[in-house]
């Protein structure tokens, strides 16, 4: 093999290598999941507020409870598979789970400070810095599942009433439907 041809191999080497490191690996069903979980306890909060039962928190426990055991298996089957993740992938794992522990710390460490809206705004803050934080590596579904939540957030601040119902779809249109896109570009190749 001469000069030439070994720069050209080297080159390609190194796109492919590039590509490698930069493809974004998202797990779908994580979006998806916690993303209804996450809209249902709005919805439910929405309803308590308009004068239903308390008792109706159980939902929300259900809802979560589901979304961290979908999260323990699929990181335990991650664990055990012997398919590699992505340096990018770890790192929006690693990005997501600061970005939610802290939102949840905050939170429900701080009652005093987030009462009301405020904790679902924050969850919902938490969510689309995440996935900015993905649009910015280039992928433009997440950037537009941001946008959608930003919308969300926007308008529940006007529309007083409807509040949980609409961040709740910020979650479904939003967040979920963005796990709905990768499990479809997962399925296409």
């Amino acid at each position: 093999m001469d000069r030439s041809e070994a720069s050209q191999h080297l080159e390609l080497v190194g796109k492919i290598l590039s590509r490698a490191e930069s493809r974004i690996d998202c797990i779908p069903s994580l979006f998806i999941v916690w993303g209804f979980a996450s809209a249902i306890s709005d919805v439910v909060f929405q309803v308590i507020q308009a004068g239903a039962s308390p008792n109706l928190m159980w939902i929300v426990g259900v809802g979560f409870i589901v979304a961290l055991a979908n999260q323990i298996i699929l990181l335990v089957r991650l664990s055990r598979s012997r398919e590699s993740r992505t340096w990018m992938g770890k790192q929006i794992g690693r990005m997501f789970g600061a970005t939610f522990g802290t939102a949840m710390v905050l939170g429900y460490g701080a009652p005093q400070i987030f009462g009301g809206w405020a904790i679902a705004v924050l969850f919902s803050a938490a969510a689309i810095i995440a996935m900015l934080f993905i649009a910015q590596q280039g992928d433009r579904k997440a950037g537009i599942a941001a946008l959608v939540m930003i919308v969300s957030v926007i308008a529940a601040n006007w529309i007083e009433p409807l509040r949980g119902y609409i961040l709740a779809a910020g979650w479904i249109f939003g967040y979920a439907g963005l796990g709905v896109a990768y499990a479809i570009q997962r399925s296409n190749g």
